[in-house]
């Protein structure tokens, strides 16, 4: 355990972490959530009921988010429970890597790693969407404490890195390198007639155990055990080529992100050759898994024409920026080795030994800053990332009482299936509202669409096929065809009917009642 004042840095590093994270998001008159976290809580409303998922929807089953996200909507109907328990998840994440740095590689290291967690866009963009990679971070943090305390913790590291899994499933790469790794020493030993592999080490395959839980998560959620390894291929074949990366194009991005993070990528590899040099290979197992792992990764979906969105990389810029912490840290020691050289060394208790400590502190957290600049707290991407959820979030805020009181009108609108008479869908939404008002309308997502401008053009188009639709500029793409969906009258549209319900344009919401054909 660290020391009194070591625990109180950690507590101040993770409310400086919250406060900068609800400094950017500012989740308080509206949780800015994803469709993904839309689709977890749907998961857990499905399994609690007893009910088997009724239709595809592209988001990766995660088991863990199934529970937290699920478990907190059941409890408060509100989605911004769920985005402050992300913020929440970040804090404890960036104390832990923080601990984790310092024990490594000394408070330099700590300060850096600290900094350039809090204020990475990257991770940001992650936060501002209460995904998965909060929670991933605070399981892989706490797997590396776990195995580099002074009697490591397998058994721990392991039940860490399984929760991880469950929450991103990239985390198998970890256990399945940590497994090659045990092999390889096992192997090593027994040619060298003696026991190379840790006592209990064994006890971090328990990561693994994560598989069976998804397994029959998935086959209570959909009857298919294997669902979660069907989602990607599924959503990318819908997608169309050109939506795909392909190998070539994943080298280009990957190129190009770490040429812009290229202060972080330099400070990494003396980083990596510094543990490689000090032999320490649990570290740098860790980071060679969640970095060129995930990269590995990354390809292999490439290759397979599975899709690979940009955010995928998060993981292997967490893996950059604390293997970078541990460079700087290896620079301002060989710096002052070469100082102490010429000049007298201070006794490492005298208080110019504090105060050059504290300095060193501040000078690695400023370069963090400065290496990664702008920080995501003024970077103009970021913010303008932030804003937009926010108002997407308000806007299915707003279109809630509006449709749940335009439903008590649809009889059989919250029916599984049309009946006689009826339109197939009885509500059309913005594809990343879809699962958020699956939810708070407790409407099946199988009469639930979503507005595409190809779907209403030619008209009637989805028109013909709904009785009510939401359109937003947040959440729909910019297209002409929407135009038909931004008057403030009623209006004929192929044929249909649209009866204006809410017209926000500030907000840039309308919601029309649509009859007709």
């Amino acid at each position: 355990m660290p020391s009194r004042l070591a625990a109180l840095g950690l507590v101040l590093v993770g409310l400086v972490a919250a406060a900068s994270a609800l400094a950017i998001i500012q989740p308080f008159a509206a949780g800015p959530v994803s469709y993904d976290v839309g689709s977890s809580v749907i998961h857990f409303l499905r399994l609690i009921h007893g009910q088997r998922l009724e239709a595809f929807i592209s988001t990766t089953p995660k088991p863990l988010l199934t529970v937290v996200d699920g478990g907190l909507y059941a409890l408060t109907g509100d989605w911004r429970a769920i985005s402050l328990a992300a913020i929440g998840a970040f804090a404890v994440a960036v104390a832990l890597a923080t601990w984790l740095a310092a024990r490594v590689a000394g408070p330099l290291a700590a300060a850096f790693v600290a900094v350039a967690l809090i204020a990475s866009p990257s991770l940001m963009g992650e936060l501002i969407i209460a995904s998965a990679v909060p929670w991933a971070m605070v399981g892989w943090a706490a797997a590396g404490l776990a195995v580099t305390a002074p009697r490591p913790r397998y058994a721990l590291a392991g039940i860490a890195l399984m929760l991880a899994a469950l929450a991103r499933l990239e985390t198998l790469v970890l256990v399945g390198v940590a497994l090659v790794v045990l092999i390889g020493l096992w192997v090593a030993g027994r040619r060298a007639g003696r026991a190379l592999v840790p006592s209990g080490a064994l006890w971090i395959l328990l990561g693994a155990l994560a598989l069976p839980v998804m397994l029959v998560h998935d086959w209570l959620l959909t009857g298919d055990p294997f669902f979660w390894a069907s989602v990607a291929t599924r959503y990318s074949e819908g997608a169309g080529a050109t939506s795909l990366m392909h190998p070539a194009a994943l080298a280009r991005f990957l190129v190009h992100r770490y040429l812009d993070l290229a202060g972080f990528a330099i400070f990494a590899v003396i980083g990596g050759v510094s543990l490689l040099q000090r032999r320490r290979w649990i570290t740098a197992v860790g980071l060679a898994a969640l970095g060129p792992g995930i990269v590995a990764f990354l390809f292999v979906l490439s290759v397979r024409g599975t899709f690979v969105a940009t955010r995928y990389a998060v993981p292997v810029d967490l893996a950059v920026f604390f293997a970078a912490g541990i460079g700087v840290a290896r620079v301002a020691e060989e710096l002052a080795r070469y100082a102490s050289r010429r000049r007298p060394r201070l006794a490492p208790g005298s208080s110019g030994s504090t105060s050059r400590l504290v300095a060193g502190g501040a000078l690695a957290a400023t370069l963090a800053i400065l290496v990664g600049w702008p920080p995501a707290i003024i970077d103009p991407t970021t913010t303008a990332a932030a804003a937009s959820a926010r108002q997407l979030a308000t806007n299915e805020q707003a279109a809630v009482p509006v449709l749940e009181a335009a439903l008590r009108g649809i009889a059989g609108g919250r029916d599984l299936t049309a009946g006689p008479g009826q339109r197939p869908l009885v509500l059309v939404v913005p594809v990343p509202m879809r699962t958020l008002l699956a939810a708070d309308l407790d409407v099946p997502l199988t009469r639930l669409g979503s507005t595409s401008a190809g779907g209403l053009s030619p008209a009637p188009g989805l028109l013909a096929r709904t009785d009510l639709i939401v359109h937003s500029r947040v959440g729909d793409a910019r297209d002409p065809a929407y135009a038909e969906l931004e008057v403030a009258i009623s209006t004929t549209v192929g044929g249909q009917t649209l009866t204006p319900l809410l017209v926000d344009v500030p907000d840039g919401l309308w919601i029309y009642a649509v009859t007709g054909g």
